[in-house]
């Protein structure tokens, strides 16, 4: 998501996505982190 893009500008749909995809990684991440550990 460019952080220059509000949702004034881009649709609720596509703020959403990113939003989702952002979290999905988020929880991707700190499982490998917590199994490196």
């Amino acid at each position: 998501m460019n952080p220059d893009c509000d949702p004034k500008t881009r649709g609720c749909n596509e703020n959403c996505q990113a939003l989702q995809n952002m979290v999905s990684v988020a929880k991707t991440l700190r499982k490998q982190f917590s199994l490196a550990l």
